[in-house]
């Protein structure tokens, strides 16, 4: 079989473990997670045509940048304008992305494995991403972690292509992959940094105007494509971040992140089999993860490499660390690809020459997952606690029905009122006292709240709260189900 084969067999086959990804909990709702309803949000008013930064907002930049993810809620605002809010139109999408980054990786691991024959090995590591566990739980959310790392890598392996031919592509891929996250801007600092290495020690003019090239379109692609979402170029989201930061709880957030992020690393190859094999895959990936950073470090420092590193230390810094394996999902290629060299740094030690052993340890990972994939196919396809739960619809459209336009309510997912009932929204939390809470509804002129009757999921539980709010004279109940209460505010005079 020559080679030619070999790869069209190899491309038919990782398509065809691919498909089930496209049909895989394409559910008609969503839980709680408010991100979403941000994005989903920014893509309604694009389609009708509203200015976002002139909707009421109340104390929303406490909680998250106001103006975010513009290429994600433009990518959306397609669907919106076909399908409206059909929740399965947005999971097939999310879909769609997930098995384009699957291509990309495998593309990505083929030039980039130690091995002779990496499509084998690329095929199965493409794999264990895509059907592990968490992964599978972030296909069933509206987020724009899949578009954004398939753009990621793809701007990877382009830079690692004939530049000088590629050179636009990879700006433009860039500038798009900026309006994604904000998460981007690492790796656009990893390309400047790298371009300047690579200057240092060998300049010349046409490196230097790859670099410029480099540095200004992404931007100039970025402050397009965001200028069209919002209609402003404001840099709320710069602010947002700047305040987040703290030095006086520097060593107290590194420590906390230092613990949380280990046990994700391990929680994200957690599998339901035997103990003892469990614990050992997990030790097992920690030397070969850290095995392989040190060897290919040392032999070849890319820009990959260099992301890996920036991108690290500010996961190991910032202060919110509560989203699970969602803000790791970026590293998560990278680790499996440095413990596949940690597997060639074994090999070369030992010299032994047998590939073999290193697709049959990754087989067997990958096939540990299988019982755990069934588990959670069949838990994500049920009706779970969220916006779409039907005594949360029956709130919002009383809400929305009911109330003035110039409403305002009070609930903990401020982003969920604003999609659902159409309504301005002011955040609260499950930890705040009533009096803080009628305090901020006073100042921003808020005239309902919302409460949770049930005490799952907690974050939108604050019996205390409520319990005081039903004895204020402030406050009458104006609507109720078995799982909601809604107050009107009328403060006296």
């Amino acid at each position: 079989m020559n080679k030619l084969d070999s790869k069209k067999i190899m491309n038919g086959l990782l398509l065809l473990t691919l498909l089930p990804l496209l049909f895989i909990d394409i559910n008609a709702f969503h839980n709680w997670g408010d991100d979403f309803a941000q994005y989903l949000w920014q893509a309604a008013d694009l389609v009708h045509a509203k200015n976002l930064n002139e909707q009421p907002m109340f104390d929303l930049q406490n909680i998250a940048p106001l103006n975010r993810g513009s290429g994600f809620s433009l990518m959306l605002s397609a669907l919106y304008a076909l399908f409206g809010l059909n929740m399965q139109a947005f999971l097939i999408l999310i879909s769609c992305t997930l098995v384009a980054l699957a291509l990309v990786l495998y593309r990505f691991y083929c030039r980039q494995l130690p091995f002779k024959s990496a499509h084998y090995l690329a095929l199965i590591l493409v794999l264990m991403i895509v059907y592990n566990r968490h992964v599978l739980f972030l296909k069933t959310e509206v987020l724009p972690v899949f578009p954004m790392m398939a753009l990621l890598y793809l701007c990877l392996t382009i830079y690692h292509g004939q530049q000088s031919k590629r050179i636009w592509l990879l700006a433009i891929c860039s500038g798009v992959l900026l309006s994604m996250a904000n998460v981007a801007w690492v790796f656009y600092l990893s390309v400047f940094l790298m371009q300047v290495i690579l200057f240092k020690n060998k300049p010349s003019k046409s490196l230097m105007l790859e670099t410029l090239i480099l540095l200004l379109v992404p931007l100039f692609v970025y402050t397009a494509i965001k200028s069209i979402v919002f209609k402003t170029l404001h840099t709320d989201d710069i602010s947002w971040y700047q305040g987040v930061f703290s030095i006086q709880s520097f060593g107290t957030v590194l420590k906390g992140n230092l613990i949380y992020y280990k046990d994700v690393f391990f929680l994200s190859f957690d599998q339901d089999i035997w103990f003892v094999f469990n614990k050992g895959i997990k030790l097992l990936m920690l030397v070969l993860v850290s095995s392989g950073f040190y060897y290919k470090v040392k032999s070849k420092f890319r820009v990959e490499d260099l992301f890996f590193i920036l991108y690290l230390m500010l996961l190991l810094v910032y202060p919110d660390n509560g989203s699970g394996i969602r803000f790791l999902m970026p590293l998560i290629p990278l680790i499996l690809l440095y413990s596949a060299f940690g597997c060639r740094f074994i090999l070369d030690r030992f010299t032994i020459q047998k590939h073999q052993w290193v697709l049959l340890l990754y087989a067997c990972v990958l096939l540990s997952y299988s019982q755990n994939i069934k588990q959670n196919i069949h838990a994500y396809a049920q009706l779970s606690e969220g916006p779409y739960e039907k005594e949360a619809v029956a709130s919002f459209n009383f809400i929305r029905d009911s109330t003035d336009q110039k409403s305002a309510v009070a609930f903990f997912k401020p982003w969920t009122i604003q999609l659902y009932a159409d309504r301005a929204a002011m955040p609260i939390s499950s930890k705040q006292t009533f009096e803080e809470i009628k305090t901020k509804m006073l100042l921003n002129g808020v005239n309902y709240i919302l409460f949770s009757l049930k005490s799952s999921p907690p974050e939108i539980y604050n019996a205390t709260a409520m319990q005081q709010t039903e004895n204020d004279q402030s406050f009458r109940c104006v609507y109720q189900n078995q799982h909601f209460k809604l107050f009107c505010f009328k403060p006296a005079l």
